[in-house]
């Protein structure tokens, strides 16, 4: 049986030597993360143990990196996410429990609601909304995604849910979330 890639996985990968910045409260503001942390190997590490709710718009300047750990609870993210500029930064929540985003959250105009790479031990559920949730980047969950939106009579001229793959983001990928051992194996044509 193959590797089951959840935050057990990813957390393990992390060396010893990165500094992983703790989050001391429920609540932080999207601002916190621009304010706060220690880079370590070209990365911002924060780590949440318990829920953690987002409020508070994030936009990701000057090339910054975030990685987000949420281990034993659920990620709400109830504010915007966004990049200063596509392939300008970087930002990732893995989470041992769920992933939410607020009903509220919506793009405005071209520009997505929330930029990342998303993954959940359990579900991501996009929220109950009427508007459509557009987010740039990838959503991976071992319990499903759950498509909550609905656009009403527009559901079947737009999509209520607006997932666009972000290849900036997954070449910003960190080198040590990844398997470092490769196996060749020749197979007979």
């Amino acid at each position: 049986m193959g590797k089951t890639y959840n935050y057990s996985f990813f957390s393990g990968l992390i060396p010893s030597d990165v500094t992983v910045n703790d989050i001391p409260s429920d609540t932080v503001t999207g601002g916190y993360f621009n304010s706060n942390g220690t880079p370590s190997k070209g990365y911002v590490w924060f780590r949440r143990n318990g829920n953690l709710t987002i409020t508070g718009n994030l936009t990701v300047n000057n090339a910054r990196k975030y990685v987000l750990l949420v281990n034993g609870g659920n990620l709400n993210i109830n504010a915007t996410i966004n990049m200063n500029r596509k392939g300008d930064g970087f930002f990732m929540a893995i989470g041992s429990g769920d992933i939410s985003f607020d009903p509220s959250l919506k793009g405005s105009g071209p520009a997505p609601a929330v930029e990342g790479l998303f993954l959940a031990d359990g579900r991501i559920r996009t929220g109950a909304g009427t508007d459509q949730l557009y987010v740039r980047g990838s959503l991976a969950a071992q319990g499903g995604i759950v498509l909550e939106r609905d656009l009403g009579v527009n559901n079947g001229l737009t999509p209520a849910e607006l997932i666009e793959y972000a290849p900036d983001l997954v070449f910003s990928y960190p080198r040590n979330l990844t398997r470092t051992r490769v196996v060749w194996k020749e197979v007979a044509p």
